[in-house]
């Protein structure tokens, strides 16, 4: 959508500076994207931890969810009666030196009954190497075609159904990757969600893996939220509002 301004076109003012060329100021036509995308979502209070810098908790407000960014330091007292729902950032385990000794509560978390997401880590440099396990291990796969295919392993499964029922088209639209450092070894009590395959390379299981403990569930998604949700790819929202509502 064309921006104006008092009846005039707006522009965006973007300064160039790099040492080996001359300085330049860029006037672009200002433009919107607008996404309508069709989704419901359960009441839950979500928590956030920031990472390296994704603004997933802007989607997650857009959606309708109350979210509330944190201090790593309020784990140790996270509760469920004040929080449904933990969200952590891209990397938040390669960048948050508080993290580190995390894992006792976040467990004590879950077996309450609230919930843990993850998003995607590197597998170097962490802060934790066992915040979900010994058996946990990240490795460097990726899926790089945005358009590779996908398989839903377990279309019963409750993430699939509630609110939104979730489907093939879903994985249409996406941007420039489907996912990066999947989980390469991890406990069998978690469950494989998804199949995604690069052209001639072998299929990927661990973009969305779920894990029962207690009364509550541990998500980790090496999926590339923080591309497609900026983006505003619909199927990428409505995956979302299922992974923080089920």
């Amino acid at each position: 959508i064309r921006l104006l301004m008092g009846g005039s076109e707006a522009f965006v003012h973007h300064r160039i500076r790099y040492p080996h060329i001359p300085w330049q100021d860029v006037l672009l036509p200002a433009r919107i994207k607008v996404t309508v995308a069709d989704f419901r979502i359960a009441p839950k209070r979500v928590a956030y931890v920031e990472g390296a810098g994704d603004f997933l908790d802007e989607a997650i407000r857009k959606m309708g969810f109350p979210c509330q960014v944190i201090s790593p330091l309020k784990l140790e007292s996270l509760s469920k009666s004040e929080f449904d729902v933990l969200v952590f950032g891209i990397r938040a385990f390669n960048t948050v030196d508080a993290l580190k000794d995390c894992r006792r509560h976040l467990e004590r978390f879950v077996q309450e009954g609230g919930k843990v997401i993850f998003q995607y880590n590197t597998s170097q440099e962490l802060v934790s190497q066992d915040f979900l396990g010994e058996e946990f291990k990240i490795s460097r796969s990726r899926i790089t075609n945005e358009n590779s295919p996908v398989r839903i392993l377990k279309p019963e499964h409750p993430v699939f159904q509630k609110p939104n029922k979730i489907a093939q088209s879903d994985f249409d639209s996406w941007i420039q990757e489907r996912g990066l450092y999947f989980p390469g070894a991890y406990d069998p009590a978690f469950e494989e969600l998804l199949e995604f395959q690069d052209p001639g390379e072998k299929p990927l299981k661990s973009g969305l893996l779920i894990r029962k403990m207690g009364k509550g569930s541990f998500v980790y998604s090496s999926l590339a939220w923080f591309r497609q949700m900026p983006a505003g790819v619909p199927g990428a929202y409505r995956i979302m509002a299922n992974l923080i509502s089920f």
